[in-house]
């Protein structure tokens, strides 16, 4: 009943989201700050020598059904081999993590909270979620970045929601790679997505990375109709995932400075299936610096 009452709420902050947006960026309590609450883990110092690393996402609900994600992960890891994994909604319980499990101990580990839950509940069985980043390879940075807040959250007093994206950087020989671990608002009209994304922009523009991987659930309903996907696309970002025959696609991929293919994957235990991408790195580098021309 509960899942269904969520679902009902949805459709109502869609439309008050419409009626009456709301465009902004530190408005959650001090005490629930994403950037208080990250977790990182870089004891793994390996460095980047191949020219090709593979990288996966997959918005996993929360873990809603534990066995069968696991299971998917398992069965991704062995058979691609990524280098890189970045999870939407991975959660942390009162004793535990996602991440704590034992298929992720070669992995780095950089998290921070979207949804933080102040009572748990049986659907809301999680103190908080948010985005994962795994990586095979050293962080040489990370950071939270809190995204313009664009729809009314109504969950409760018991919930604090703020979208955000994670940022982490790897580094081959000679290139910087900026990782962009996304999951935009899912009540919000395109035009709030899309000043979510203009926002990604100048804080990828700042952080002049010379390969950009963006990745995750950006929730465009809209399809080819989505102005926030163009706005990517007119920045010079190559959209990996193209749509399904009669619906939208959720999860994407978007690289920058380098050529890229599309993986294919399958996952079961979510709402979403995981998505794939193998990126060529180039060396020795001879190529400047591409930029990004930004003109928001």
């Amino acid at each position: 009943m509960e899942k269904y009452i969520e679902l009902i709420k949805g459709v109502i902050k869609l439309i008050q989201s419409i009626i009456n947006p709301v465009y902004l960026l530190d408005d959650v309590p001090n005490k629930y700050n994403p950037n208080k609450k990250t977790i990182l883990k870089n004891n793994i110092k390996k460095k980047i020598n191949n020219e090709e690393l593979n990288i996966v996402s997959w918005n996993i609900l929360r873990n809603y059904n534990n066995k069968k994600i696991k299971e998917s992960i398992l069965k991704i890891i062995k058979n691609e081999n990524p280098d890189i994994i970045i999870i939407q909604e991975a959660p942390a319980y009162n004793n535990s993590n996602f991440w704590d499990n034992k298929m992720f101990k070669n992995f780095n580990i950089y998290y921070a909270p979207l949804h933080q839950v102040k009572k748990q509940t049986k659907f809301y069985n999680f103190a908080h979620s948010g985005q994962l980043t795994l990586s095979r390879y050293k962080f040489t940075k990370t950071k939270t970045y809190q995204l313009p807040s664009v729809a009314k959250q109504t969950l409760g007093k018991d919930h604090i929601i703020k979208r955000i994206v994670i940022y982490t950087q790897l580094k081959s020989r000679s290139k910087t790679i900026g990782i962009y671990n996304v999951h935009l608002e899912n009540i919000a009209w395109q035009d709030g997505r899309r000043k979510q994304i203009k926002y990604l922009l100048e804080i990828i523009n700042k952080n002049k990375d010379d390969i950009i991987l963006i990745g995750g659930d950006f929730n465009t309903f809209l399809g080819f109709l989505e102005r926030g996907i163009s706005t990517l696309e007119k920045e010079g970002f190559e959209k990996l995932m193209k749509g399904f025959r009669y619906f939208p696609r959720l999860d994407h991929f978007f690289v920058k400075g380098c050529k890229a293919k599309k993986l294919s994957l399958k996952g079961s235990g979510s709402d979403h299936q995981p998505i794939g991408i193998e990126i060529k790195v180039k060396r020795p580098d001879r190529e400047s610096n591409p930029g990004l021309g930004l003109s928001l």
